[in-house]
């Protein structure tokens, strides 16, 4: 069997992979698939997916990957073939945003504002995300899960018993409460060695984006939210003026 984790970018896919290896024994992934040996998760190079799946023999021996697979050719691949499984993460359009914003800062050392990352940045990567989804949601699959983050931090043990039925294991609410006493923020910064000032899992929590949206941002990334990207000379307008107004 192979199981996906499948997560959308910022939306707690390292948590939703971490979560699962840790509900079964899963074999390691052959080396010269994977995108970055150093790193802990099971990332695979994205241009090699269909040569993963042709020579890898995962009928008798379960393999787990973390990957972004957002494009249809991808999930075409993944569903085109046998003994594979899909979980998928999503959460709401506005924290994944927030968490983007934060993780941008980590990355770039310097310190700017969440409206100037919004206007640049941050509305084009939610009409990613947004599209990202509807990808795997115009296809209803039975091999594929969609596991709520709002609703793993609110009833993880729930959640996380919902995973294990979907992969065919008998995960138990101690054998739950197992896996995330042992994906923990504290345990992933631990394992990620996740120090500095910003940290890649950071809070772990939900609604925070009520600290960051306000006026014409929240009007803007709800309309994102309800219908993508729309190139209306009114937008075009609005868009313009904010990036340039936060150009720096």
């Amino acid at each position: 069997m192979l199981v996906v984790a499948n997560g959308a970018p910022k939306s707690g896919s390292t948590w939703l992979f971490n979560i699962i290896q840790r509900m079964n024994e899963f074999s390691d992934v052959p080396e010269e698939f994977l995108l970055d040996r150093e790193n802990p998760n099971s990332e695979i190079v994205y241009e090699r997916l269909s040569e993963f799946l042709e020579d890898v023999d995962f009928s008798g021996t379960d393999y787990l990957l973390k990957n972004h697979f957002g494009k249809i050719e991808q999930r075409d691949a993944i569903l085109g073939a046998q003994d594979t499984l899909v979980v998928n993460i999503k959460r709401d359009l506005k924290d994944a945003i927030v968490s983007a914003y934060y993780y941008n800062m980590k990355l770039s050392n310097k310190r700017r504002s969440f409206e100037n990352f919004y206007w640049r940045e941050g509305r084009y990567l939610a009409d990613n995300l947004k599209r990202y989804h509807q990808t795997w949601e115009s296809y209803p699959s039975s091999r594929v899960l969609l596991v709520s983050y709002e609703r793993l931090k609110a009833e993880p043990v729930v959640e996380v018993m919902g995973i294990g039925r979907f992969l065919g294991l008998n995960t138990t609410k101690a054998a739950a409460e197992q896996a995330l006493n042992a994906t923990s923020m504290e345990k992933l910064r631990e394992k990620y060695d996740d120090g500095g000032e910003i940290k890649f899992f950071r809070k772990g929590t939900t609604g925070e984006w009520e600290k960051h949206f306000r006026g014409l941002a929240l009007q803007d990334i709800q309309e994102i939210d309800a219908y993508g990207l729309r190139k209306t000379l009114g937008r075009r307008i609005l868009v313009k003026l904010m990036t340039l107004l936060h150009r720096k």
